[in-house]
């Protein structure tokens, strides 16, 4: 198998010509083996499928980091209102306790 290199600014400039028509070789000739190119397919084959992987990674980094910022918005939410009931709850113990013990006084009274 014959692979040319793009080397034409140098052939041109050494006046040489690419005879394409024979199938010779030429200065620009290189012979590669075919398990070479199998090789280097295969390679090829692999980047092209570790970028779609990658980009479907990105894909789900970017799903995630929003799901994450939903859950933290949740969280936010529910301990905010968990104060608030804390709150309440403590109000109406404290309301509570009061009335009985000014039920007490006014009995003893």
């Amino acid at each position: 198998m014959i692979v040319l290199l793009s080397c034409s600014t140098s052939l041109s400039s050494r006046g040489q010509t690419i005879n394409s028509s024979t199938g010779g070789f030429t200065d620009d000739s290189v012979k590669v083996a075919i398990n070479d190119l199998r090789k280097a397919n295969i390679k090829l084959i692999q980047l092209d499928y570790e970028k779609d992987i990658n980009k479907n990674l990105r894909q789900i980094i970017a799903n995630d980091s929003v799901l994450a910022e939903q859950a933290r918005q949740r969280y936010l939410v529910l301990d905010r209102s968990c104060k608030k009931i804390k709150k309440q709850r403590n109000i109406g113990v404290g309301v509570a306790i009061g009335s009985i013990l000014l039920l007490i006084v006014s009995l003893i009274k």
